[in-house]
């Protein structure tokens, strides 16, 4: 087999094709890096080839096809690679495999390629990569991710079961979706219970690490990016010197958390927030209620479906674009802040 020979021609439109990448790291956690040969653009690429057939040969057969193959293009022996990962597209079709090396003998030659090098995860040119080469790059930094949090792993799993078991945006919702919410003192305290909850959720203090809230839960996955969004929420103006922070905190502390004198101050808050989410008020607290469950839970997911800043920008699951509910986190700020400011 020449895989250096092997084209996409009109007679692969039956069988189609296959693309084989492997993920070699020596012992210092560097990784096998190669530019290929004749191409200008997007040159830097994991070790691989590319053959007929999309279907990859199952059992020892596909395992020698790989063997094979990267020792043809690079020159070494690769020992019982491990399949991570396959994107495939079956109308053309074609596949993509992506293996993981662990054991591997020889020093790689550059033949197939321009040049060969060793290099660490944040050293690697993904600005010179093809969109094949940053599937593996993806799958990379998921990889190096996951490892980075993996002893963190009881906690997480700890927190996320006590955060998610504070379901009051569901509760509120149907307080507010049943007659009962007609009665205006049942609809306040649906927005008093929603508000206590928002301020337990999101307006702690950053020093009590150990509390349930959004922002500790992305600390511990270290995305400082979707925290950063979720300071953008929370630094919406609402009102002339308030902020939806200020607001939450305010409402909470000075009328339900403590039962302190009234002031001028506290009552404009009270009154502000009852005209404004009352059902006919410029935003309702139903809306108010999706809107701030869709997008924090959009966060939340995120960690769970990508990896790191490398996985949200390969698919694009940027402020442009949310994984839960198909709900697009700029649109929905966009519409806060509308509502806020009419």
């Amino acid at each position: 087999m020449d895989v250096r020979k092997e084209i996409l021609t009109g007679m692969l439109r039956t069988t189609g094709s296959k693309r084989v990448s492997v993920i070699i790291q020596d012992k210092k956690g560097r990784y096998l890096i190669a530019e290929r040969a004749g191409v200008a653009e997007e040159p830097v690429e994991f070790p691989s080839f590319s053959c007929k057939d999309a279907k990859l040969p199952e059992g020892d057969e596909g395992i020698t096809l790989v063997t094979e193959g990267i020792k043809e293009v690079i020159g070494i022996e690769i020992k019982d690679p491990k399949l991570i990962e396959t994107f495939f597209d079956d109308e053309y079709p074609f596949y993509h495999y992506i293996f993981r090396v662990e054991k591997y003998s020889g020093s790689p030659v550059k033949g197939y390629y321009d040049g060969i090098y060793w290099q660490k995860l944040d050293e690697i040119n993904r600005e010179g990569m093809s969109w094949i080469a940053l599937q593996v790059y993806q799958k990379v930094s998921e990889c190096a991710y996951c490892l980075k949090i993996c002893d963190k792993k009881p906690e997480i799993d700890i927190f996320i079961q006590e955060y998610m078991s504070h379901d009051a945006g569901r509760m509120v919702s149907e307080i507010l979706d049943s007659p009962v919410a007609d009665n205006e003192d049942v609809y306040n305290m649906a927005l008093r219970y929603y508000f206590s909850h928002l301020r337990a959720w999101l307006v702690e203090s950053p020093n009590l690490k150990k509390n349930r809230t959004i922002q500790n839960f992305l600390i511990m996955y270290e995305r400082q990016d979707l925290l950063d969004e979720v300071n953008a929420v929370l630094d919406l103006q609402v009102k002339e010197n308030w902020t939806l922070r200020t607001l939450i905190r305010d409402f909470v502390d000075k009328n339900i958390a403590h039962y302190d004198q009234m002031k001028a101050e506290t009552e404009q808050t009270i009154f502000f927030c009852e005209q404004i989410f009352s059902k006919e008020g410029r935003y309702p607290l139903a809306e108010f209620v999706q809107d701030i469950e869709f997008y924090m839970m959009s966060l939340v997911l995120e960690c769970w479906y990508y990896a790191g800043e490398m996985g949200s920008m390969i698919s694009e699951t940027t402020l442009d674009f949310a994984v839960f509910m198909d709900v697009n986190r700029q649109d929905v700020l966009d519409r806060m802040n509308s509502k806020f400011n009419q």
